[in-house]
C-alpha cells in the first residue's frame, strides 16, 4: 500500500524499539530476518571501489546482531571491521554468532582433517557512530575509516551528528552506504498473489498508529532522509566534504530502471516461500512490537493483527502449494551510497 508523498526531509529521531532489545530479542531478530542479496553487497563494494575507496576499515553501524558486518569483513585486511549498535542486546547477540561461526568452523576442520573455514572476524561494541568516535578505547581515529554501512537502520540516526562525524572518520575518497527494505510487494498475477498482497496491505493499516517518523521514512525509500549537503550552520560546514554529485542511488522495484524486486533480499532459489518465514519476519518489525506492548492482552488472539493476517493467508498459500507454485514477489529497497572528496 503507497503511503501519502514524503515531507520534507527532517532530522530523524532516534529509535527506542530496538535499544531496548533483550538478548533474546536480539537471537529473535537475527533468526528470523534475512541478508541482503549479493546484488546489493556488489553495488556497494564496487562503487566504493571504482571511486578510490581502499579496504582496510569498515564501520558498520546499528549493526544489529551482525549479519551485513559479517558478510562484508571477509574483503576487507583482518581484523578491520567494527561493528556498532546502541542496543547490548543485539551487541551480546552479534558476538554470540560470531563466536558460534567460530567454533563450528573448527569443528568441521578438525572432522574432516580438513583446512578450517576461515571466519573474518569482527569487533562489536554498543555505541552510536558518534559515541564510538568520542571514545579512544573503540579506536576509531579521525581519518582511519574506508567504508561506513547502516543496514535498514539510518532512518534511526540524527543526521545532523551522523554526517559531521562520518566525514571526520572517513579517509578522502571514502564511502559512506546506506539501505533499506521500502515495503513487501507481492506478484498479482495470479488471485493468490492478489489475496495475500492484501492482507499484507491490512496488517500494514492496523499498525499504522505505531508507525514513528523513522518507519515512514524507510517505506518512501529514504526520500526524505537527510543529506549532508542539506544541513545548515555548523553541522552543514562540518558536513560539507560529501560531493552531492557523487550520489549514487539504487532502488529496487517492479518497473523500467529497477534493480529486480527479488534481488534485495538472499532467499534460496530452491526454497519455496513460507507463511511462518513471513510472519516470522514481520513479528520483528517495531510497529508490530510497539502494538504488542500496548495491547500484549491481545497478542496471540483474533484481536492481533498478525494472526489475523496469517489466517487470511492460509488459504492462499495452501493453494500456492497444491499446485506446485512460487509465490512471486520480493521486497522494494533502496541504497544510497555517498562520497567524501
Amino acid at each position: 500500500m503507497a503511503d501519502p508523498t514524503p515531507p520534507a526531509a527532517t532530522p530523524t529521531p532516534k529509535d527506542t524499539t530496538f535499544r531496548a532489545f533483550t538478548t533474546t530479542q536480539g537471537a529473535s531478530y537475527a533468526q528470523h530476518r534475512l541478508n541482503y542479496h549479493p546484488r546489493l553487497y556488489g553495488h556497494v563494494l564496487d562503487y566504493h571501489s571504482a571511486t578510490g575507496g581502499q579496504f582496510n576499515l569498515l564501520v558498520d553501524v546499528g549493526c544489529g546482531p551482525g549479519m551485513a558486518v559479517r558478510t562484508l569483513a571477509p574483503h576487507f585486511k583482518a581484523g578491520g571491521a567494527v561493528g556498532l549498535d546502541p542496543s547490548e542486546g543485539m551487541v551480546e547477540t552479534a558476538r554470540k554468532i560470531l563466536e558460534a561461526d567460530l567454533v563450528e568452523a573448527e569443528e568441521a576442520a578438525a572432522a574432516d582433517g580438513g583446512e578450517k573455514k576461515e571466519i573474518a572476524k569482527v569487533r562489536f561494541e554498543v555505541a552510536t557512530l558518534e559515541e564510538a568516535a568520542a571514545k579512544e578505547e573503540i579506536g576509531l581515529a579521525e581519518g582511519s575509516v574506508d567504508l561506513i554501512t547502516a543496514a535498514t537502520a539510518a532512518h534511526w540516526f540524527d543526521m545532523t551528528t551522523f554526517w559531521p562525524t562520518a566525514a571526520r572518520l572517513l579517509k578522502p575518497r571514502g564511502s559512506v552506504a546506506l539501505w533499506c527494505g521500502s515495503g513487501v510487494v507481492v506478484d498479482q498475477s495470479e488471485p493468490q498473489g492478489t489475496a495475500i498482497q492484501e492482507a499484507l496491505d491490512r496488517f500494514e493499516v492496523a499498525l499504522d498508529e505505531y508507525m514513528m517518523p523513522g518507519n515512514r521514512t524507510a517505506r518512501w525509500g529514504y526520500r526524505d532522509l537527510v543529506l549532508p549537503w542539506m544541513l545548515e550552520g555548523e553541522a552543514g560546514e562540518n558536513a560539507k566534504a560529501f560531493e552531492e554529485g557523487e550520489l549514487l542511488r539504487k532502488e529496487w522495484g517492479v518497473g523500467e530502471g529497477l534493480e529486480p524486486i527479488d534481488q534485495f533480499y538472499f532467499t534460496p532459489t530452491d526454497r519455496p516461500a513460507r507463511l511462518d518465514v513471513l510472519v516470522g519476519i514481520l513479528a520483528t518489525t517495531s510497529p508490530y512490537i510497539r502494538w504488542k506492548e500496548a495491547n500484549g492482552g491481545d497478542a496471540g488472539t483474533e484481536r492481533d493483527p498478525l494472526q489475523v493476517m496469517r489466517a487470511a493467508m492460509e488459504k492462499p498459500f495452501e493453494e500456492l502449494k497444491a499446485a506446485g507454485s512460487r509465490l512471486k514477489g520480493g521486497v522494494g529497497g533502496v541504497l544510497l551510497v555517498l562520497k567524501k572528496a
